[in-house]
């Protein structure tokens, strides 16, 4: 069974490298950039493992952690 890391980071070219580096890892891996977007995608798809940026445009990862 292959891993699948969600990776939630508002900055387009990190998320892309991020995305890249954990793919040449060998998992599987997805990219989102806003909270909302990771909603949705967690709505059909349930991570192993998320890569949280602390300030997204739409939520403080931080305070997401504490829920």
């Amino acid at each position: 069974m292959r891993v699948h890391i969600l990776v939630i980071e508002d900055d387009s070219v990190l998320n892309q490298l991020l995305v890249a580096q954990i793919e040449a890892f060998g998992y599987a891996a997805q990219g989102v950039r806003t909270w909302a977007a990771a909603q949705s995608w967690m709505e059909a798809n349930e991570p192993d493992l998320l890569v949280l940026d602390c300030r997204l445009p739409d939520a403080d990862g931080l305070e997401l952690l504490s829920r």
